[in-house]
């Protein structure tokens, strides 16, 4: 998808608004909740983060992308795997 924000945050933040009500004893919050989509405060927690994984593709901890560190001469390959991986260009700019 590319849009932003995804439909999934807005829903964690309707559920946590709903959260902070509810210790106000404020009556917005069923408001929160309803929106939140969640029947009730019972459910389990959601991690959102940059990891992720694919049959093909494998484990990524973000996005995947090649950054030009020193122009020309070092660039870092990022979001394979568990590592980055750093290349240098030789002088006569075949190696």
């Amino acid at each position: 998808m590319d849009k932003a924000p995804h439909p999934g945050w807005a829903r964690e933040v309707y559920f946590h608004l709903a959260k902070l009500m509810r210790r106000r004893r404020c009556a917005q919050g069923q408001e929160f909740l309803r929106l939140s989509g969640f029947p009730d405060f019972g459910k389990p927690v959601t991690v959102t983060s940059p990891n992720s994984v694919d049959r093909v593709a494998g484990h990524a901890f973000s996005d995947r992308r090649i950054t030009e560190v020193v122009p020309g001469k070092i660039y870092v390959l990022s979001g394979f795997e568990f590592t980055e991986y750093y290349f240098v260009v030789s002088e006569d700019g075949r190696s």
